[in-house]
């Protein structure tokens, strides 16, 4: 090569590295490429940026992912419409020893359509609205469950998600209180 321009690409503040154009000709690159190449050099570091943020985001979603299956307690959120968001591996175990034997993909189903319980689906849709519209702002009660393995009691309990002081869903736990 016997021409290079360079460009540093920028983020935040540093450099991440820099955008280079050859050329086998000699004097091939002016001052005035320059402006031209300078919003592509921007452009990289935006592209940059929004990979590693979602990397990050991947990231943190599998470590939540892993920390809702780590849980003994049914862990699952809907959102302001009641449609499921999260289960964890717990919610599973909940289901198929209710009776459900398939694989069921729970994200953005209506909870009210999927929940093994009838007491517990008459249960939250009797409190449901008071805690998204923020008059509940916890709700805790027992509930029966028939199982494969005979009767058990459950603690049921849910909060609402706020994030930026709005309520964008629940939270809701069944811990086995049987013994």
């Amino acid at each position: 090569m016997r021409s290079q321009l360079s460009i540093p690409i920028t983020l935040k503040g540093k450099t991440l590295g820099a955008l280079n154009v050859l050329s086998r000709e000699p004097y091939v690159f002016t001052d005035d490429h320059i402006p031209i190449l300078q919003p592509v050099a921007q452009q990289i570091g935006v592209i940059i940026d929004r990979v590693q943020l979602f990397k990050q985001v991947s990231e943190d979603a599998a470590y939540i992912h892993n920390l809702l299956d780590s849980i003994d307690s049914v862990v699952y959120t809907v959102d302001t419409e009641c449609h499921i968001r999260e289960v964890n591996k717990a919610w599973h175990d909940f289901v198929h020893t209710s009776g459900v034997t398939e694989a069921i993909d729970y994200h953005g189903k209506y909870l009210f359509d999927v929940l093994p319980n009838e007491g517990l689906k008459v249960l939250l849709q009797n409190v449901v609205d008071d805690l998204l519209s923020g008059a509940v702002k916890y709700f805790s009660q027992e509930f029966y469950h028939e199982t494969s393995a005979g009767q058990r009691i459950y603690q049921v309990t849910i909060n609402p998600m706020i994030i930026h002081r709005h309520i964008t869903g629940l939270v809701v736990t069944h811990t086995d209180i049987t013994a």
